[in-house]
């Protein structure tokens, strides 16, 4: 009988384990591809030399940005989740990402680690979102705006 239950226990923790990974494969698999397919897509584009940094953020809407050398200039690319290019702004008008990390991180007395940083779009208006762990484990997310370097709003999740 205990021979059966760990047999059973051992089959579940396969299944969750499998499913797991498969979730975590599928995640990863969705931004690779979208890179893979606006890259090629980008690069066509008459006066782009190359494809940088890319950012995926999910507000509202899901946004999908890149970073492209446009006759010598870089841009900001901005496509919506169709993979539809709807606005460009030049880098250059914008805050840096290490500037974001840095306004984000001087206001957070408890921030222990950085997560990621995605650029995105909010009412229309470049965001940087600076996502760490606290010291107590909770996801802080410090939105900046792009533009001036200021504090949008943060928010924690336990």
């Amino acid at each position: 009988m205990k021979k059966w239950i760990a047999i059973g226990i051992f089959f579940i923790g396969i299944v969750i384990t499998s499913l797991l990974i498969w979730l975590y494969q599928s995640a990863y698999a969705e931004h690779s591809d979208v890179e893979e397919r606006l890259g090629g897509q980008i690069l066509r584009e008459e006066g782009v030399t190359s494809v940088g940094n890319w950012y995926h953020y999910r507000g509202d809407d899901v946004i999908t940005v890149a970073t492209v050398m446009v006759d010598e200039q870089e841009e900001y690319w901005f496509f919506n989740d169709e993979l539809a290019r709807f606005d460009v702004i030049a880098t250059d008008s914008v805050i840096t990402e290490e500037e974001a990390i840095n306004s984000a991180m001087a206001g957070a007395d408890d921030a222990s680690s950085l997560r990621r940083v995605a650029l995105g779009l909010e009412a229309e208006t470049p965001i940087f979102e600076v996502i760490y762990e606290d010291e107590t484990g909770a996801h802080v997310y410090h939105v900046v705006d792009a533009y001036s370097g200021e504090t949008s709003y943060v928010y924690r999740l336990p």
